[in-house]
C-alpha cells in the first residue's frame, strides 16, 4: 500500500505576519510580502519574489486566487518547513493558484484540507515531503512537479491533466478514487502514476521509474478503471499494474510488462 506523505497539514501560523497591499482595482489586491490573504472573492497578486522560513502565503477565505504572476515563492530554511502557499488545514472552496514557482518548503502548495481548488502553470520544486497537494475535486493542469517527496496529490474526485512529475523520490502522480489523470509524464521518480479506483488514467507517459510505471488501483483491491493509450517503459517493477475489473486498452509497454490484480480485466490492442 502506498504510504501518504507524513507531517502536519495544518501548517504553524505565524505570529505577527506582516503583509501590505494596495488594491488595484475592485476585488484585485497586490502583495509584496508573506502574508495572510482572507478577502473572500479577491485577486491577490504578487509584485514580486517572496522568500521566508515557514509558512508564506496563508489562505484564510473561499473563492480566494492567488496569482504569482511568474513569481518565485522559496523557503529559506537550512531544512524544509512549512508551505509556499497554504490553507492550514481549515477547509476552503474554490481557491485558484497560478503561474509561478514554489520552493524549498516542506509543502510547495499544500491544499488538502480545501476542496474544488485549482493549481494552474505552477512549479513546485525540491519541497520535501509534497510538490502539490489539493483536497477533493481539486484539478492540477499545466503544472510541474520536479524533485520533492510526493510531486502532485489529488483526493477524491481530482484530475490531473498535462503535468509534468520527474524526478520525485515518492510517487510522481497520485490520485485518490474517480479520478481523471490524462496527457501527463511521469518519469524518474520512485513510481510514476498511482490510482485508487474508478478513475481514467489516458494518454500518460511514465518512464524510468524505480517501482511501476503507472499503477491503477491494484495497491488497497480499487478496480474499475479505464487504463488506455498510455506508455510506460524501462520502469523497475512492471509498467502496468492494475487492479480487476478494469478496462486496458491501448497501451504501450517494455515487452507486454502488465500485471493484473484480481480477475476480470478486458484488454485489448495492448503491447
Amino acid at each position: 500500500m502506498i504510504k501518504r506523505p507524513t507531517g502536519s497539514l495544518a501548517a504553524v501560523a505565524i505570529a505577527g505576519i506582516a503583509w501590505t497591499s494596495s488594491a488595484d482595482a475592485a476585488g484585485v489586491v497586490a502583495v509584496d510580502q508573506c502574508a495572510t490573504l482572507s478577502t473572500p472573492n479577491t485577486v491577490y497578486r504578487l509584485t514580486q519574489s517572496l522568500e521566508t522560513c515557514g509558512d508564506c502565503l496563508v489562505l484564510a477565505g473561499n473563492r480566494i486566487t492567488v496569482d504569482m504572476q511568474n513569481f518565485t515563492i522559496a523557503g529559506n530554511c537550512s531544512s524544509s518547513t512549512g508551505s509556499g502557499i497554504t490553507d492550514s488545514g481549515i477547509p476552503l472552496q474554490l481557491t485558484v493558484v497560478k503561474n509561478g514557482t514554489v520552493t524549498g518548503f516542506e509543502f510547495g502548495v499544500n491544499l488538502a484540507a480545501s476542496s474544488r481548488t485549482s493549481v494552474l502553470s505552477v512549479t513546485a520544486t525540491f519541497n520535501g515531503n509534497v510538490g502539490i497537494w489539493v483536497g477533493g475535486q481539486g484539478r492540477v493542469q499545466s503544472s510541474m512537479a520536479n524533485n520533492n517527496g510526493f510531486g502532485i496529490i489529488v483526493d477524491d474526485r481530482g484530475q490531473v491533466g498535462q503535468c509534468t512529475a520527474v524526478g520525485n523520490t515518492a510517487v510522481g502522480i497520485l490520485a485518490s478514487d474517480n479520478c481523471l489523470v490524462t496527457m501527463n509524464t511521469a518519469n524518474d521518480n520512485d513510481e510514476g502514476i498511482v490510482t485508487g479506483g474508478n478513475c481514467t488514467v489516458s494518454y500518460n507517459t511514465a518512464k524510468g521509474n524505480s517501482d511501476d510505471g503507472i499503477n491503477a488501483g491494484a495497491e488497497g483491491g480499487a478496480s474499475n478503471s479505464l487504463v488506455t493509450r498510455n506508455t510506460a517503459t524501462g520502469n523497475g517493477d512492471v509498467d502496468f499494474n492494475i487492479g480487476c475489473p478494469s478496462e486496458v486498452t491501448n497501451n504501450s509497454s517494455s515487452g507486454n510488462s502488465y500485471s493484473f490484480d484480481g480477475a476480470g480485466c478486458h484488454t485489448h490492442n495492448n503491447k
